[in-house]
């Protein structure tokens, strides 16, 4: 993984699927255990002045979320992002890190290694 210092200007940090409904320890003890960290990138995305859009799932509404962005890097911290299973997760950094045009603008990193 790399580390990557983010520019906010052009990068977004984007919180997806994390609502009460469903990060829970009845539903999937690994998105709890992602908290923290994710909290603290929140914090520091919005002091430096980043865009943080939230999608929600489900029956979840909230009529400010921003369609979806063109232009932007993707920076994916893989311990921040949970599933249902350690598959699900695997997957989708597969996905991420090898799909055409989608490979070529993600970077896979840890959440200790992104500086904003």
């Amino acid at each position: 993984m790399k580390a990557v210092g983010i520019d906010p200007g052009s990068t977004a940090l984007i919180v997806m699927d994390i609502s009460t409904k469903t990060c829970s320890s009845a539903h999937r003890p690994r998105c709890v255990a992602t908290l923290p960290a994710v909290a603290r990138l929140v914090r520091e995305a919005r002091a430096s002045g980043a865009l943080v859009p939230y999608s929600l799932i489900g029956h979840d509404k909230r009529s400010d979320i921003p369609k979806p962005f063109r232009g932007f890097e993707v920076i994916v911290p893989i311990d921040g992002m949970s599933s249902g299973s350690l598959y699900g997760e695997q997957s989708t950094a597969w996905y991420l890190a090898h799909a055409p045009r989608v490979s070529q603008h993600t970077t896979l990193t840890a959440v200790d290694r992104m500086k904003f």
